[in-house]
């Protein structure tokens, strides 16, 4: 439908359709020559960017739904503005006769090199809104990658000494924060403060907790020999005061650390470590709970009924031949009658040292790594501490 074909005195808005079927509404021409009038107008006087054919009509569809009308709005007569087929600028006459034709252009075309162009309308008001968005999460993104890329587990090596013996522990935290967090002392195997226990220590860091390994021979003493270990271990515990005494040396240094909040400790340990912990409990250490891993079981002394006051959890292997069945059941007896808290979770056909892949590296039948008892241990470790800490 043109304006040719239009009643002459009508004063409604008529509708055509673009060639992409959409329905819009055009003014008469009796308004629309009103409109262009005052556009020239304004260019006259220099308000809007020059000369009678400083304007091209366009229909702006978007203002027909918060009007009811269309709107003729002025847009420059660039080159990039142009429409194909038609020469700019356009007369008076021209640009009436397009408006009559009502050549609805669907988008306004880019003017890269004229600075006058009217800026778009965008169709999308939730745009802009969305790309900030999407822009903001980018950045956050990056800031956490590049903070996550600068934090890493610390570690530093810590001199004390225990009744005139000289002893060199490690203490390990994430330096992502700086804030108190709670302790855990790791007890190394009867091989020495090795490379393993230190790793199980970086571990806890890992899990957001400070750790600190523990020294329980002094002199930098580690070995791979059964025999030399064994000795090492009857040294500290043959008595077991000095026993619990040694391992209250690395708790104290723990405990002074300025990372570390002294009410929330708890100790862990494996093999001899694992034994050392429980002797911790049994004298009423000050920390939450003990962790022993394929541990000694020594049973609970009859002095320290009513006493245990750490939680204590027990990994052990049902395979372990360095402790035989009537030992376990005694250790248990004694912890019942001790009214200690305590848990013991026992695997099937696992043998001793089986949270260590490298423990073949020693050559002894009853030492052997089992993946799945150590994934489940290790597991089980970090729901205790979760409890232990909670509060």
């Amino acid at each position: 439908m043109t304006a040719a074909n239009a009643p002459a005195a009508t004063s409604r808005t008529h509708l055509a359709r673009t060639k992409h079927g959409n329905a819009v509404g055009y003014s008469t021409p009796k308004g629309a020559i009103h409109r262009l009038r005052q556009q020239e107008a304004a260019a006259r006087h220099g308000l809007g960017g020059g000369g009678e054919a400083a304007f091209d009509t366009l229909v702006n569809p978007r203002l027909l739904k918060s009007r009811g009308r269309a709107s003729i709005l002025p847009t420059p007569a660039c080159a990039e503005n142009q429409r194909p087929g038609h020469a700019a600028p356009y007369s008076l006459g021209r640009r009436l006769f397009a408006l009559s034709r009502v050549e609805i252009i669907g988008r306004i075309r880019p003017a890269l090199h004229c600075p006058a162009r009217r800026p778009r309308r965008n169709r999308h008001p939730n745009t802009n809104q969305e790309d900030f968005m999407r822009t903001l999460i980018s950045l956050i993104g990056l800031i956490l990658i590049g903070t996550s890329a600068q934090a890493e587990v610390q570690s530093k090596a810590v001199a004390y000494d225990d009744d005139g013996t000289a002893l060199t522990g490690y203490l390990y935290w994430d330096d992502a924060t700086s804030a108190k967090r709670p302790g855990i002392l790791v007890v190394h195997e009867w091989w020495g403060l090795n490379d393993y226990a230190k790793q199980r220590a970086r571990m806890l860091a890992a899990l957001g907790y400070v750790a600190f390994a523990a020294d329980m021979y002094g002199g930098d003493r580690v070995t791979k020999d059964p025999k030399q270990a064994s000795e090492w271990m009857q040294e500290v515990t043959v008595d077991p005061e000095l026993w619990r005494q040694r391992a209250a040396a690395g708790l104290a240094q723990l405990k002074a650390s300025a990372l570390v909040l002294p009410d929330k400790t708890a100790a862990i340990g494996y093999c001899f470590g694992g034994g050392t912990v429980l002797q911790m409990a049994y004298g009423n250490a000050d920390v939450k709970g003990v962790v022993s891993f394929h541990g000694s079981l020594p049973a609970a002394p009859e002095e320290s009924k009513g006493k245990i006051g750490p939680k204590l959890l027990v990994l052990h292997g049902q395979a372990d031949s360095f402790v035989a069945p009537d030992v376990v059941a005694n250790f248990q007896t004694k912890l019942e009658e001790a009214g200690a808290n305590w848990e013991m979770d026992i695997y099937g056909g696992v043998r001793h040292s089986f949270t260590n892949p490298k423990v073949g590296e020693y050559g002894i039948e009853n030492l052997k790594y089992d993946a799945q008892a150590n994934a489940r241990s290790w597991e089980r470790m970090q729901g205790f501490l979760d409890e232990l800490f909670q509060d």
